[in-house]
Order: C-alpha cells, then structure tokens, then sequence
C-alpha cells in the first residue's frame, strides 16, 4: 500500500466508493490516515459496524452543521445550518428539537459510538503534495523566499 493514495480496487470506479472501500479495510482508528489522503471537497457520514459508531469529517470546501436536543438522546446533522436552524422552530416537542447548534470543525472526526453522545475526537492531518508549476515555483502558500526558480542554461 502506497503512502500517500488510497487502495486502489480494479473494480471500483466511483471516488465515494472508493474512500468507503479503504475505510472499510483499515481498522476504526486507522480513519484518520483515509482520510489525510484525500484531495478535494467532502463531507463525509459513515456507520461503522466493527465498532458500532457513526463517523463523521469534513474539510475546508464543504460544511456540515450539528445539533443535539435538549434531552442529549439525539443528533441531527445538515450541510447548511440554516436548515437545521429551521428544523428547529418547525418541531414542536421541545424535547425533540436540536437546542445547540455548531458547524463541525474542519479535518476533525468526530466517532459517536451507540448510546454515547460525547463523541471521541480524532484530529485528521491531510497529505499536501507540493507540484511543480512551469517556472518550477513550488505551489501552494509558500512564501516567495521558499520559491524555486529555473536557473537559465549557459549561467
């Protein structure tokens, strides 16, 4: 298995698939290094059997908003918490509706495991590959004094 890429699979041909293919031979704790590799936009939601426990992350490019009621027995999640705000005067049991609402940091799982509304919190360190551009600047964020420049031939 390569460091840095996921499993391939000769039969997979969707990228959600294939992220749920590798989660499902890692074990639970190793997620994290899944998720590390991916590139581009997600949120992601997923139920564990091994562990009984529902997964959720997301990264820079895509929300995912959660809620808890009052009564600390249920979790609703939404990607826009506009929504799950108005979910909330749309309920009319108090008990039933979420009370406390946050947006899920970013590269942070959160694993809520059966019967247990603390979640375990894993934090996720994505891979960033640096690619060379034309001019061989380094891409990304680097600041200008960590660019490298093509030196002309013949200097």
């Amino acid at each position: 298995r390569s460091e840095y890429s996921l499993t391939p699979n000769k039969d997979i041909e969707v990228d959600s698939e294939l992220i749920a293919y590798n989660l499902s031979i890692v074990p639970p704790e190793e997620a994290k290094d899944v998720i590390g590799k991916l590139s581009g936009a997600y949120t992601l939601v997923w139920f564990d059997e091994r562990d009984e426990s529902v997964n959720m992350v997301r990264n820079s490019e895509r929300p995912l908003h959660l809620g808890i009621n009052a009564l600390a027995d249920t979790l609703f999640f939404m990607s826009e918490g506009y929504m799950l705000y108005c979910l909330t005067q749309r309920l009319l049991d108090t008990g039933s509706i979420p009370t406390t609402i946050w947006q899920l940091s970013i590269d942070q799982i959160l694993k809520y495991k059966k019967g247990n509304m603390v979640p375990e919190v894993t934090r996720v360190v994505p891979f960033i590959a640096l690619r060379a551009s034309r001019d061989w600047n380094m891409a990304g964020t680097l600041g200008t004094d960590m660019k490298q420049k093509r030196t002309p031939r013949g200097t």
